[in-house]
């Protein structure tokens, strides 16, 4: 009985013993950006925001200019999407909520790469044709992002959670040479804000068509996975 009581006086020591170390860890990986991506938004010009009485028949002439544009994209294999909306716009006059006309929104993503990006002008182009015939609404020239390409961006995250294991187990061993007790690894708690999609916004500004518009010209971007290591020695 005495031994067993001893035993378990050992094992509490053991326990008591125990150092946690806590550690935030970064890794990244330079990825190859490849695809473009682009939101091309319609929307109501001033005319239409201060149309306080829109008619059946311009609603449907505007509905018309969608559908047209609706039309073209089914020809499309770079761009998705369509949907719009036609609602009443609303501003403040003295304190009050008072509608001065309409506000209308159009949305479409597009999503191409090197070979195909004369496809997007060409088509942005047909658009901004299109839209011009409609006193009513206006295109503004898209931004414009790059990005690694969705199988990359999968790859890349594997290799980012394998690449924060292998950190974790290297940073495990140096604290065991350090505190000369026995380190491992107990937790990996990973930022659920990691970058796993790296972009770069493109700024540029076509001056004479939207033909005409440079798209980002950056190749390679760093990709991060941070988190907190939990390390327990004894």
């Amino acid at each position: 009985m005495k031994l067993f009581v001893v035993f378990l006086s050992c094992i509490s020591f053991i326990f008591a013993s125990e150092m946690i170390v806590k550690q935030n860890v970064s890794v990244g990986i330079e990825v190859l950006l490849t695809d473009y991506v682009a939101d091309v938004n319609i929307l109501s010009s001033e005319k239409l925001k201060n149309t306080k009485n829109l008619s059946t028949a311009t609603k449907n002439e505007i509905i018309k200019t969608y559908n047209t544009i609706n039309e073209l994209i089914k020809q499309s294999s770079i761009c998705s999407g369509g949907e719009f909306s036609i609602n009443p716009y609303h501003t403040y006059n003295n304190g009050s909520r008072v509608q001065s006309g309409y506000d209308s929104m159009y949305s479409l993503k597009c999503k191409f790469n090197e070979e195909n990006k004369g496809m997007f002008n060409t088509m942005l182009s047909s658009i901004e044709t299109i839209v011009s015939k409609n006193s009513f609404l206006q295109l503004p020239i898209p931004a414009i992002t790059k990005q690694a390409s969705y199988e990359s961006q999968n790859d890349t995250l594997k290799q980012l959670n394998n690449k924060m294991i292998l950190e974790a187990i290297s940073l495990a061993k140096e604290y065991s040479n350090i505190s000369h007790k026995s380190c491992y690894v107990k937790e990996i708690n990973l930022d659920n804000n990691r970058n796993v999609m790296p972009m770069l916004a493109n700024d540029s500004r076509a001056e004479n068509e939207l033909s005409g518009i440079s798209m980002p010209v950056k190749s390679k971007e760093m990709q991060k996975l941070n988190g907190l290591v939990i390390f327990a020695c004894k």
